[in-house]
C-alpha cells in the first residue's frame, strides 16, 4: 500500500511512525527496547561478585577489579615467560642495554664530579674482590659452567651466554605491515604495524568490520536502533 513501508525484521508492512525513516513496526521495536532494557546478573571474573549488566560481554563489576585482574594476568605471564633461563637472559641484556643508553646519555649531560673516594672504599662498594682474595666463582644460570665473576656487580651469567642475549637483543626482524603491505624491521615479533597512521587505520577498519558483521542480522540492527533511542531518550530527560 501506498505510504506504508516493511520491517526489516519481521517482513510485515506498516505505516510509519515517529517520522519517515522507521525501519521497524512497533511489536519489533518494543521487543528490541526490552531486549536492551533487560539486566543480566554476571559475575565478576576478579572477585566472582554477582552484578547487574546490560551486556553479556561484561566480565568486572568495576574499574578496580579491572586493573587488578590485568596486574594479575601480567604478573602471571612474566613469571611463565622468566621461568625459560633463555628469556631471563634477554631480559637482563635488555637491562644492560638500557643502563648504557642511559650512561651515554648522563656523559653528554656533563655530571658534577663525584667526592673521590679510597681504593679500597671503592672496591667494595662496586662488589669487587679485594685484593689478595680468590676470585669469587658461581655458576652460569644458563649453561651452568662455573666462571669467576667479571662484572661490578654480581653476574649470573658467563659472558658466552651474555654475547649471545646482548646478540638475540640486537638482531631485528622483518615483518610486514597488516594494513599497507610494506615490510619493515623490528625487535619486536608480534608487531603487525609499520607505524601509528597505519596502526591507527587498521584499527578503524577493524571496528567496521567487526560492526558489519554484527549489524547483517536484522534483530542486532534492531537492538543497536534501540540503543540509540534509549541514549537520546536518557540526554532529553537531562
Amino acid at each position: 500500500m501506498e505510504g506504508q513501508t516493511t520491517c526489516r525484521v519481521c517482513g510485515r508492512c506498516f505505516a510509519p511512525y515517529g517520522g519517515p525513516r522507521a525501519a521497524y513496526c512497533k511489536p519489533c521495536a518494543a521487543e528490541a527496547d526490552r531486549a536492551v532494557g533487560r539486566v543480566l546478573r554476571m559475575d565478576c571474573g576478579e572477585c566472582g561478585r554477582a552484578f547487574p549488566a546490560k551486556t553479556r560481554l561484561a566480565r568486572y563489576c568495576s574499574d578496580a577489579c579491572r586493573i587488578e585482574d590485568k596486574r594479575r594476568r601480567s604478573r602471571d605471564h612474566a613469571r611463565r615467560r622468566m621461568a625459560d633461563p633463555g628469556n631471563r637472559a634477554v631480559a637482563a641484556a635488555r637491562t644492560r642495554a638500557a643502563h648504557a643508553v642511559r650512561r651515554d646519555a648522563e656523559g653528554k649531560k656533563g655530571r658534577g664530579a663525584r667526592k673521590p673516594q679510597k681504593r679500597h672504599q671503592a672496591g667494595r662498594r662496586a662488589g669487587r674482590t679485594p685484593r689478595g682474595a680468590a676470585p669469587r666463582t658461581t655458576t652460569c644460570r644458563l649453561c651452568g659452567r662455573s666462571f669467576g665473576q667479571y662484572a661490578k656487580t654480581r653476574a649470573a651469567y658467563c659472558k658466552r651466554c651474555a654475547a649471545e642475549a646482548d646478540r638475540a637483543i640486537g638482531r631485528t626482524a622483518r615483518a610486514r605491515c597488516k594494513e599497507c603491505g610494506k615490510a619493515f624491521s623490528t625487535r619486536i615479533r608480534r608487531a603487525r604495524y609499520c607505524s601509528d597512521e597505519c596502526r591507527a587505520a587498521g584499527t578503524r577498519r577493524t571496528a567496521r568490520e567487526s560492526y558489519r558483521r554484527r549489524t547483517a542480522d536484522p534483530e542486532e540492527r534492531a537492538k543497536a536502533a534501540a540503543r540509540v533511542r534509549a541514549w537520546y531518550a536518557a540526554h532529553r530527560n537531562r
